[in-house]
């Protein structure tokens, strides 16, 4: 893995009273929007917030929508299945071949494992709810999906954003890699020296950006290490983008954004991204 440490804008630790820094986290949000585009592969998607994963929280996720699938979801008045059994049992009954048209009805007992839920929570309330949101109807004593079930999201590039706490940010962007490119963004008034933390980073494949607080620079946003890429979990990147849908149906870019000590902490100035 190549890291891109940069040479005549690297900060040495004597230079550091000189930069400026975020006030807060959510004042990182715009410059990263501007930046990434510059230094990160296009076609990396649309920008989302504070998507709930299967471990926690991303605060900011890139996904690229599979914009023919939503549509034919939408004509079908098919909802986003936000809940992990549903989509498991989806992908369940995909894999078992239980596809209106294309093979037979699945019982319960054979969903059951491959979904790891119990037989008697899939028949009292997944596979109702399932029925009810037109995802799947019963054949007989089995069931059957009404489509083939697709991953609606094509890619996603994850980033977990603190403005200094490095190791921090890294055990918390570990977890998006199961579902994501992942990257962590760092004040770079803050985090002064980059090589310190390149071999954590290189190690768990987690890429590394610096986002600079002075809009006068050039380049506000710069890709110190490139995110490893690796084998992605399909339940996980399933539910993750199902949740993204979600946002998209009820016309929202962000997820509900955690109080802190009671506290919603919005930019110090200018409007926030997730609220626009």
């Amino acid at each position: 893995m190549a890291m891109l440490l940069p040479t005549s804008g690297d900060v040495r630790t004597e230079d550091a009273q000189r930069l400026r820094s975020f006030t807060r986290e959510a004042d990182m949000l715009e410059p990263l929007l501007a930046g990434i585009p510059a230094v990160m592969p296009s076609g990396m998607g649309e920008p989302f917030f504070e998507v709930q994963t299967l471990r926690g929280v991303v605060d900011l996720l890139f996904a690229r929508i599979n914009k023919q699938l939503t549509r034919t979801r939408s004509k079908n008045q098919l909802p986003a299945l936000i809940e992990l059994p549903a989509v498991a049992v989806m992908l369940a009954l995909t894999e078992l071949g239980a596809i209106e048209g294309e093979g037979d009805p699945a019982y319960a007992c054979d969903i059951a494992p491959r979904a790891s839920v119990s037989v008697g929570h899939l028949r009292r309330t997944v596979l109702p709810k399932l029925v009810e949101s037109g995802w799947v109807r019963a054949e007989g004593k089995g069931w059957i999906a009404c489509r083939a079930y697709q991953v609606p999201v094509s890619a996603m590039t994850a980033v977990e954003i603190k403005r200094g706490d490095w190791r921090r940010a890294l055990s918390q962007a570990i977890a998006h890699r199961d579902f994501a490119a992942t990257y962590v963004a760092l004040d770079r008034g803050r985090f002064t020296r980059p090589d310190s933390a390149a071999q954590a980073f290189e190690y768990t494949g987690v890429g590394l950006l610096t986002v600079d607080a002075d809009d006068a620079v050039a380049t506000r946003v710069e890709r110190i290490i490139s995110a490893r890429r690796t084998r992605r979990q399909v339940l996980s990147q399933a539910v993750v983008a199902e949740r993204v849908i979600a946002l998209i149906e009820a016309g929202r870019r962000s997820g509900d954004v955690p109080p802190v000590f009671g506290r919603v902490l919005t930019t110090t100035s200018g409007t926030d991204p997730r609220f626009r």
